[in-house]
């Protein structure tokens, strides 16, 4: 055989030997594959998506409070709701530890660009997907329905390309799963991983709670390892009271903050029934919030509205892991499955109660992941056909309904000039190093023009401030922010001029000066 042939097969061998790792990489970057299917959907180019053009308004305020972070290293200004100062150091309406991820990222992507904030969910959404396959080693057709779930759920890839921090938290769910599906593979239960998915459920569940009943898997975790049953009640109680202890941080990191947030909700009405101690009433209450969430799901099929979408995903699964707890003969997956169907009960009645039920598309979110990456690699190929033909209808049936939460930030018909914008409230709005107040700014939380927001100087805040609050502070003289930043041709914008001093004025927007006026 001549050394052209030789050479030529071992060409072809490695050819095929890497051909195998194809379908991974395609996996691992299933984020792009959705963003051009989010961009054909809505019929524009990716050249027309415009992250400055967000209508999503928590976008401006985690942009806001990493480059915060990055820039001070502690608030400058007080991120608040209807101005109650959260305790430190929270940053927001949830906690700093919401923040931190990104704040690391940022040392990779930069602060500069605009859109570092999804650059960096999809980075997290990349790495997880690697060390989803590092730890729970799907097959080659498995990583076939993964991708297809990962391209075709369209509401989990727009939160992945967006500011938002669901991003971050699928991302740590999809490295949890993976955990888990290794544990459920290997004999010898490693508690070094335990400790891993440990960490990272009690870390995310520190700045939302409802994770923590992810921690289900690793106590199912430990008391399936081989260690002695000391061994075991230590592990387990350590677990129990690190769960107190993160949720108990949650109340102090946000103190009155939190507490007036939810008071609109069901949290401080639940927890007044907790301390009657009227059972019949608590019982009533619970029914009752489940007959409104479902109420809200139905009306969902005709408003067009998220939630049908994920709570049918939702929903599907749990129907495909109940047939895969009946069917599984082992013990340890069957314990994981049941575990997997406790968890998501728990945090959908956990939403509904103590949150709110038309949240349920972002905070079920989690579940419907983490439980799709379960699925794919646990169910056989024909349940896994039969899902892909489900999420296949909802996909088809998402944009024709003309969902209003996914199409992407596209470009204003209006040019705007952001660097103008920058200088000139630059000039205008001056850090204080002695009162946060001072650089803190109060609004009604705007639907339209968020773009405007994004120029204001890092060191300024945001106080999100529903407009009856605004009103009475105004017409009591009780406003805590020095700024206060309103639309042109509105109610507010009377009641300021009468009071206090405009300072700037452009694209329809006021901001004044709490300097009352001679």
């Amino acid at each position: 055989m001549s050394l052209w042939k030789e050479a030529e097969i071992e060409m072809i061998a490695k050819i095929r030997n890497y051909k195998k790792y194809i379908p991974y990489f395609l996996f691992f970057i299933t984020p792009v594959f959705a963003l051009l299917l989010l961009c054909i959907i809505q019929r524009i180019s990716l050249f027309e998506i415009d992250w400055w053009n967000s209508t999503w308004n928590d976008e401006v305020i985690y942009h806001k409070i990493v480059k915060m972070m990055r820039e001070y290293g502690y608030p400058t200004g007080v991120c608040s709701y209807n101005e109650i100062e959260p305790q430190y150091p929270a940053y927001g309406t949830w906690i700093i530890t919401a923040y931190i991820p990104y704040w690391l990222f940022s040392f990779l992507t930069g602060i500069h660009t605009h859109g570092f904030m999804v650059i960096a969910n999809v980075l997290m959404v990349v790495i997880a997907n690697i060390a989803f396959c590092l730890l729970a080693r799907p097959k080659g057709w498995q990583i076939f329905f993964l991708s297809m779930f990962s391209i075709l759920s369209l509401t989990y890839e727009r939160y992945v390309w967006s500011g938002m921090n669901e991003g971050s938290i699928c991302a740590m769910i999809i490295v949890v799963t993976g955990i888990i599906l290794r544990i459920m593979r290997d004999s010898e239960k490693d508690f070094l991983l335990l400790g891993a998915a440990s960490f990272l459920i009690l870390f995310f569940g520190i700045s939302r709670p409802f994770l923590l009943a992810f921690l289900l898997y690793v106590w199912g975790g430990v008391w399936l390892s081989r260690k002695n049953k000391t061994s075991k009640w230590i592990y387990s109680g350590i677990l129990f009271f690190l769960a107190i202890g993160a949720l108990l941080l949650y109340f102090y990191l946000a103190n009155t903050h939190s507490a007036k947030f939810f008071h609109s909700n069901g949290m401080t009405y639940f927890g007044e029934l907790l301390q009657k101690g009227d059972i019949k009433q608590i019982i009533e209450w619970i029914y009752q919030c489940n007959i409104d969430a479902v109420k809200l799901i139905l009306e969902s099929c005709t408003i067009k509205q998220g939630i049908i979408y994920v709570v049918s995903g939702f929903l599907i699964e749990c129907v495909l892991l109940v047939i895969l707890c009946i069917k599984e003969k082992e013990k340890a997956k069957k314990i994981f499955l049941a575990a997997s169907l406790i968890i998501g009960l728990a945090i959908y009645e956990a939403v509904i109660i103590l949150y709110l039920p038309g949240k349920m598309d972002r905070m079920l979110l989690v579940c419907v992941v983490g439980f799709a990456y379960m699925i794919c690699v646990m169910a056989g190929k024909k349940m896994n056909i039969v899902y892909l033909c489900l999420q296949i209808v909802c996909f088809i049936l998402l944009p024709v309904s003309k969902e209003e939460s996914l199409p992407l930030p596209v470009k204003a018909e209006k040019a705007v000039d952001y660097g103008f914008l920058q200088d000139s409230l630059e000039e205008v709005l001056d850090f204080s190093e002695n009162d946060r107040w001072d650089n803190t700014v109060a609004l009604v939380p705007p639907n339209v023009d968020l773009h405007l927001l994004y120029c204001f100087p890092t060191h300024t805040a945001f106080g999100m401030c529903t407009e009856d609050y605004l009103k009475n502070a105004i017409i009591t003289d009780s406003l805590k922010s020095k700024y206060i930043y309103v639309e042109e041709d509105s109610e507010l914008n009377n009641l300021c001029a009468e009071k206090y001093l405009s300072i700037w004025k452009q694209e329809g927007y006021v901001i004044y000066e709490k300097t009352y006026n001679q």
